[in-house]
């Protein structure tokens, strides 16, 4: 049970889309994941009780491999508390996303799916009682083709065990998806939104839904007090820009991916 003056931070970003740095493009440059480290880095050395969560498609949407790996290693880096993989995440195929370090696979969890160890997971922050489960719609996958060995079940059961716990719900869906979930069970205290690309948060009878955006040019920063026995949440949003230093060890990942990328074209060029 979160104590009255106490704070719980969630980092929620999702739909970073594989946008490893800034493309120099249009009125909002997009930040990159350099900067996303700098920014969490920061965070949690001002501020205790922080969870990082990321809601799918972190990955590119196309068959990129050598940028997909770097986006890997810098999601290793960040360090994230909870990945929940969006249907981007298998677009180099199953055999390829088992294949991630094992620092990113055991902070996957994945609700409807027996494909993964971490189907629910209860733990708790400095005291805060956490009931966390997420949920990946097999409606996502319209663009990618889910995998054969992918299973992921059309129905889950929202496990609301005690009211004294903070129960959060990682949806990778759409924004009606997710409110038809919230309907079936008693309703989860927070849902945090992958796949909608928006940067928006809607109050759904009991449930707070907030969406993660898109392509880092911003990430949702949720604060959560106990008062009275009643959940109470502040939202902002951070946007990720050209003010923000470039963490160095990223820096490192990318560049070692466009020299990669280079070598790879110059292979092209000579056939």
């Amino acid at each position: 049970m979160l104590i009255s003056g106490e704070s719980l931070y969630i980092i929620f970003t999702s739909n970073i889309n594989g946008n490893i740095e800034n493309c120099g493009c249009g009125p909002d440059p997009l930040g990159g994941v350099a900067r996303l480290k700098t920014v969490v880095d920061d965070f949690r050395q001002k501020h205790k009780n922080v969870l990082v969560i990321d809601g799918g498609d972190f990955f590119n949407s196309y068959s990129f491999v050598t940028l997909n790996n770097a986006m890997a290693s810098s999601l290793k880096s960040i360090n994230y508390d909870i990945l929940v993989p969006g249907d981007q995440e298998f677009v180099e195929g199953f055999k390829w996303f088992e294949s991630l370090p094992e620092e990113l696979k055991n902070k996957i969890i994945l609700s409807n799916s027996n494909n993964f160890k971490n189907q629910i997971k209860n733990m708790k922050v400095a005291g805060h009682k956490l009931s966390i489960q997420s949920y990946l719609s097999p409606s996502s996958f319209r663009f990618i083709k889910q995998p054969q060995s992918l299973y992921l079940s059309t129905d889950i059961e929202i496990f609301v065990k005690d009211k004294r716990e903070l129960n959060i719900f990682i949806f990778h869906g759409t924004l009606n998806e997710a409110k038809n979930y919230a309907d079936k069970k008693e309703f989860p205290d927070i849902i945090l939104l992958g796949h909608d690309q928006q940067e928006k948060d809607w109050q759904y009878k009991n449930t707070k839904i907030i969406s993660g955006g898109r392509d880092l040019e911003s990430v949702a920063i949720i604060e959560i007090n106990n008062l009275n026995s009643e959940f109470k949440y502040s939202i902002s949003r951070l946007r990720i820009d050209e003010s923000i230093p470039e963490n160095g060890e990223i820096k490192k990942y990318i560049n070692e991916y466009k020299l990669a990328l280079k070598n790879e074209n110059q292979l092209l060029d000579r056939k």
